[in-house]
């Protein structure tokens, strides 16, 4: 069987055109595997998993609700290969977040701060979405686009990330051997003025730096969302690449505010 997310418009035409051997999930529509009472937190998720053998109760400590729909799609490819409820309730309740996928960081500060490998429109949506799920303050999204690689991409995320956050810090992320400014000038000319419009951001080339002015700008009950590297410990410029760590930097950056303070 094809498992199939019938929430998602691309999901719902594969379902009509091929409803054969199909599983489907869904949580606003009514679907084979279905996830409901959902709340999401910066702890995580809980929700209770509805299947055609039963129900159960899921608690994860994987963030958003895009969360929700990879652990249901997971779910429904092991519920024909005879694995019981209780089986599968214990395999998605023990996974463990991955290292760069939503993963927060914490050195006392008072705001959140989160690492993300998001490196699309699409997930840049979602991480951004998850994390106003259970933000009280501004989102503060740090990010950049890839150099030598697609530059229809750039627009689309620029404008992604500038309408969906409250504050966003455009910056390099991998350069390699195209100018860093120049990706840049191709993120925010993507972006329509409408969408700018009334939307706060800054153009730092400099991905040290963004990061740095991100924490430092940061108020309790924010959160800072640093995507697009995730778990990569490099940075590729022209001249090869350098060691470049999110995490590192952004600690670095909490140590040295608190300091100022």
């Amino acid at each position: 069987k094809s498992v199939v997310n019938l929430d998602d418009s691309v999901g719902r035409e594969i379902a009509e055109e091929f409803p054969r051997n199909l599983l489907t999930i869904g949580i606003e529509k009514s679907a084979d595997v279905m996830a409901e009472d959902y709340s999401l937190s910066e702890l995580g998720s809980c929700f209770t998993l509805k299947t055609p053998f039963g129900s159960c109760k899921i608690k994860t400590h994987l963030l958003g609700l895009h969360n929700i729909y990879n652990l249901m799609s997971a779910a429904s490819a092991v519920l024909h290969q005879g694995l019981s409820l209780d089986h599968i309730a214990q395999g998605l309740q023990s996974i463990e977040r991955v290292p760069g996928r939503c993963e927060k960081i914490f050195c006392g500060q008072r705001f959140s701060i989160v690492i993300d490998y998001a490196h699309t429109d699409d997930a840049l949506h979602n991480v951004i979405k998850a994390a106003k799920a259970f933000t009280p303050g501004r989102v503060i999204t740090v990010f950049g686009c890839g150099g030598d690689r697609d530059k229809g991409k750039r627009k689309d995320m620029g404008r992604v990330a500038i309408e969906e956050s409250d504050f966003s810090v455009i910056t390099s992320d991998n350069p390699r051997t195209e100018n860093p400014q120049c990706i840049l000038d191709d993120i925010l000319a993507g972006v329509p003025s409408s969408v700018c419009l009334g939307k706060d951001y800054e153009v730092i080339v400099d991905r040290k730096e963004a990061i740095r002015f991100s924490v430092r700008i940061a108020k309790p009950g924010d959160l800072v969302l640093i995507a697009g590297k995730g778990h990569e410990n490099y940075q590729i410029l022209k001249t090869g690449s350098i060691h470049f760590n999110d995490r590192e930097i952004a600690e670095e950056a909490v140590k040295d505010v608190s300091q100022d303070d």
